[in-house]
């Protein structure tokens, strides 16, 4: 069974073999003087959490870069937008009116009318688009504090700017608009429609997620994010492949400078994690605990 866009997404931010754990952790090559730091984050957070991790204030001051999935900077610069708006853009024979039955328009109405919403105006959006602007549209709802537009993603990238640091991305804007948006435009309506079908499950199960994650309460989101219909397909296509390229690239860079690299906490668990990885790798990775 196919994994709908929203949980997906969900598992992007939360991750998929949750266990104890914690959000920052320490990375350091035996020898080498650089010390690192590697933080989960989630995406739709209020960025007053970040007052919360232990450890991360020191740990921003004392690097020379920051590294996220994406170089938020770049993602809101005008070059972006525009391939943005273009990779949201459904083909001319492939508009929702088109995709969609009009049993099928109507149940996407009702998800969308308390929001004031008229699905007219999703018309010459892509599914998956479509499927975005949902998760968009319920997280005022599931993240409390938080705002749309707001992401602690982009306010550490911000601060480490403001303090000069360098600030850089491990993939570029294209690369996640074709992860996006690049499934093919049934493989969307099909995802789209189970959102749909499951649109109050699915807003629950967000909010239990973000409660857990605010508690840090990892063992409680392991039970929650776990699930048997997740394909396979895409756990490799969204995590495992990003977590290899990742690892292989910050496997010598973090030799030769401190960095901090900020990236969903879904990459950095279990024995396919960014963590593991650099394990691997031979670097000493711990967690940066109080006290």
């Amino acid at each position: 069974m196919k994994r709908n866009f929203i949980l997906v997404t969900i598992c992007l931010i939360f991750g998929c073999q949750l266990s104890l754990s914690q959000l920052l952790w320490r990375v350091q090559y035996p020898g080498s003087e650089n010390v690192s730091y590697v933080l989960g984050t989630h995406h739709l957070a209020p960025v007053s959490v970040i007052d919360s991790i232990h450890g991360l204030s020191s740990a921003i001051n004392s690097v020379d870069s920051i590294y996220g999935e994406i170089d938020m900077q770049e993602m809101r610069s005008v070059q972006a937008m525009r391939l943005m708006h273009e990779a949201m853009i459904a083909p001319n024979d492939s508009t929702l009116d088109v995709l969609l039955t009009e049993s099928q328009l109507d149940s996407l109405s009702v998800v969308v009318s308390p929001y004031n919403i008229n699905v007219e105006s999703f018309k010459f959006m892509k599914p998956s688009a479509v499927s975005t602007m949902l998760l968009m549209y319920m997280a005022p709802e599931i993240v409390p504090g938080g705002k749309v537009g707001e992401s602690m993603d982009e306010y550490i990238q911000s601060c480490g700017r403001a303090m000069g640091k360098q600030v850089k991305g491990l993939e570029s804007v294209e690369f996640q608009l074709e992860l996006l948006y690049g499934k093919s435009m049934m493989e969307q309506a099909r995802d789209l429609m189970y959102v749909v079908a499951n649109f109050n499950q699915e807003k629950e199960i967000s909010r239990q997620l973000t409660q857990s994650y605010m508690s840090q309460d990892f063992p409680g989101l392991a039970r929650l994010v776990l699930s048997p219909t997740m394909s396979a397909d895409e756990i490799k296509r969204l995590i495992y492949n990003r977590n290899i390229s990742w690892a292989n690239f910050l496997s010598p860079t973090l030799m030769h400078q401190k960095a901090l690299i900020a990236v969903g906490i879904a990459h950095l668990v279990g024995p396919f994690g960014v963590l593991e990885r650099l394990r691997r790798y031979g670097y000493d990775v711990t967690p940066v605990n109080p006290g």
